[in-house]
């Protein structure tokens, strides 16, 4: 069913990552780089592995992953709640991934007659994408240009 972007999504897009989890602050690798969808929390590897694992054990759940310090996910991972299929593709460790927010531009982009440019902020990318980000596309759903496809 195409609609609007889902809710879920701009609170995502909203939320900071790889900060130490407040509730394991004392604990080792307790940056948050796991947003689930049910609770709109950002969590840390300890929140999913402590007790009462429970909490989250059925709610759907996004890793957030960083790529040139930028927050990412997998495309494999977020296919399966929307389609992203015309957002810029990088590639890390071998996997598929989307930047969630635009990069920052040290320099504005020139327009270019043969490259292809994001539809919202006008960033080059490659063709056939139409947006740079996961966030420039949910602008595009908001201005009836682009249209997400729920998935579960």
């Amino acid at each position: 069913m195409e609609r609007k972007s889902p809710r879920w999504l701009g609170l995502l897009l909203s939320k900071k990552f790889f900060e130490v989890c407040d509730e394991h602050r004392d604990l080792r690798k307790s940056e948050t780089n796991v947003y689930c969808i049910h609770c709109d929390q950002c969590l840390c590897s300890h929140c999913l592995a402590v007790p009462p694992p429970e909490r989250h054990r059925h709610h759907k759940m996004i890793q957030i992953r960083r790529y040139i310090y930028q927050d990412v996910v997998q495309v494999q991972d977020l296919q399966k709640f929307v389609d992203c299929s015309k957002v810029q593709t990088y590639t890390t460790n071998g996997a598929k991934v989307v930047l969630l927010n635009s990069r920052k531009q040290s320099k504005p982009s020139k327009p270019s007659a043969t490259a292809a440019s994001c539809e919202i902020c006008g960033r080059v990318i490659s063709n056939p994408f139409r947006y740079c980000s996961i966030c420039m596309q949910g602008v595009g759903a908001g201005r009836g240009r682009a249209r997400f496809i729920g998935r579960g």
